[in-house]
């Protein structure tokens, strides 16, 4: 097998990390035609993000003691097998609840992806280089959900939502057969005790009661929640509120990741100069004031699709900047296990992530207003956490990381 730092290896950590965009960005061009093919309404149409996401969340509290456990291979392995089937199932849903359960349990077997996928760097790079490589990673990945609606809008023009899903089976295949084939274990601090309940439990208390990564997970929580926000509601908007046919739903919807692309290079070449803590405050403050502004420009009579991209753009920059480097810092301090803390702050992440589609899709009127309102409010709710627990505490610049934890050394598997 090649090394776990080779290009190869790193492509498959982009795979697996972008499983999540790729998963529910394809199929936004088909949200509505699914609605209307399932004879169902927008509300729980929308649940097929949501329930999406909570079985992401729900998930990810076990995967990362598996990984810590058995290692990170099979665990990913076994996950994205899931996936595959769970795919097809989607594919040949007759209903919408068939769909909604479908995805619950596609979402099950993905987001062994993104745990693993966070855990290895940490393996692999140790504390102090995983933000930078987590950022390089960003901003691969950043181009799934810009180029997944141009290929699902077109898909959809020629085989319906249903091929849609038969892509992401074809996504969910080469992954399993790539992790298998090049994939070497990397965890290296494998734990016999990680899946014991007590242990378990004393693990999670112990991150829940750690206010450093309280703080970061927060900050990053909300500030996934603002992404999220925008891609349950952004096809609704654009293609119902603003009458964008299907097929070109990509222009506008494409172009906000871009932003993301743009605020995880920018977070790769400044982490070493001005350290993650800088990074994360200007992006938080940048993800607010550029949503607000999208709103009053609203407010002033400019309300628009162009109006809405523009806005949003700016958000995904800041969460380019913010979600590398909170994430490498909450999970920095605890190296023998980084599959639990990599669970808990998934958990949380996806959790309100979720309950913002639900929101999204109840409180929708018509308009673009729910979307824009509720995506500030997130980024405003990440500003304040980490203003309050970090900022505010001097828990910032990677205190209390020791210095002398290089990355694990991780050879080759013979």
């Amino acid at each position: 097998m090649p090394e776990s730092k080779s290009l190869i290896v790193t492509i498959l950590l982009v795979m697996l990390t972008a499983m999540g965009p790729v998963t529910t960005d394809l199929y936004l061009p088909s949200l509505p035609s699914l609605t209307t093919d399932l004879s169902t309404n927008v509300a729980t149409a929308q649940l097929t993000l949501s329930v999406f996401m909570i079985g992401f969340a729900l998930s990810q509290i076990i995967y990362g003691p598996l990984s810590d456990r058995f290692g990170r291979r099979p665990v990913v392995i076994i996950g994205f097998s899931l996936y595959t089937l769970a795919s097809i199932a989607c594919a040949f849903a007759w209903n919408i609840e068939t769909l909604i359960i479908a995805r619950f349990f596609q979402a099950v077997g993905g987001c062994s992806g993104v745990v693993i996928a966070r855990a290895a760097v940490r393996d692999i790079y140790g504390p102090r280089e995983s933000a930078r490589v987590l950022a390089l990673l960003g901003a691969a990945m950043g181009l799934a959900p810009a180029i997944s609606p141009v290929i699902g809008g077109f898909i959809h023009k020629f085989y319906g939502w249903t091929g849609n899903f038969m892509a992401l089976t074809l996504y969910g295949a080469v992954t399993v057969i790539m992790a298998f084939l090049i994939f070497a274990e990397t965890n290296r601090h494998k734990d016999p005790t990680a899946l014991n309940p007590r242990a378990m439990a004393r693990n999670f208390a112990a991150l829940a009661t750690a206010r450093r990564f309280v703080g970061y997970s927060l900050t990053n929580t909300f500030i996934f929640a603002s992404l999220f926000t925008f891609i349950s509601g952004s096809s609704f908007v654009y293609i119902d509120v603003y009458d964008i046919p299907p097929e070109d739903f990509w222009i506008y919807f494409s172009a906000c990741p871009l932003g993301y692309v743009l605020g995880s290079l920018t977070s790769a070449r400044l982490s070493r100069r001005v350290g993650p803590d800088s990074l994360i405050l200007a992006g938080v403050l940048f993800g607010t004031v550029t949503s607000l502004i999208g709103m009053a420009a609203m407010g002033l009579g400019a309300d628009g699709p162009v109006t809405i991209t523009l806005s949003v753009i700016g958000v995904f920059v800041a969460v380019g900047m913010v979600m590398p480097n909170s994430i490498a810092s909450a999970i920095a301090p605890y190296p023998k296990m980084a599959g639990a803390a990599s669970s808990l702050l998934g958990l949380v992440q996806m959790t309100v992530g979720a309950t913002a589609g639900i929101i999204v899709g109840i409180t929708f009127d018509g308009t673009a207003w729910p979307m824009m309102f509720l995506l500030s409010l997130m980024n405003i709710s990440g500003l304040t956490a980490y203003l309050l627990l970090i900022r505010a505490r001097g828990l910032s610049q990677m205190q209390d990381v020791p210095k002398d934890d290089p990355a694990d050394p991780v050879p080759p598997a013979p």
